[in-house]
């Protein structure tokens, strides 16, 4: 499918990326089916790394299980959850994860990313 004329919405996208290094940004993207809203945010992202996660109407838990596999294929960062063992904790906290980056996601906290 051939890309066209999203100049001004490619910009819009890229500049909030740009702030998203300074402060939290979210930005929502909504549109009739198969307008092309994924090939916009998929071009303006062109050369940068990111992570696409399709939303299904799927359970919360099965959800957060894909989404936790998808992070640390696409873009390598491993997502530790509260079932997390306490030797894994221990670290996670320390530094001796293999992975070069990682999330831990814990009740009511969220914390620690190494790059």
């Amino acid at each position: 499918m051939k890309f066209y004329n999203r100049v001004n919405e490619l910009s819009i996208i890229r500049e909030n990326e740009k702030q998203s290094y300074n402060s939290a940004v979210f930005m929502v993207l909504t549109g009739r089916r198969r307008v092309g809203k994924t090939s916009l945010v998929t071009k303006a992202m062109e050369g940068k790394e990111y992570a696409y996660l399709f939303v299904s109407k799927s359970s919360e838990s099965l959800l957060c299980q894909n989404f936790q596999r998808e992070l640390e294929q696409q873009i390598g960062l491993t997502v530790y959850g509260e079932d997390i063992k306490p030797s894994r904790q221990n670290q996670l906290y320390q530094g001796q994860l293999p992975s070069p980056r990682a999330l831990y996601i814990g009740q009511k906290k969220l914390f620690k990313i190494r790059h």
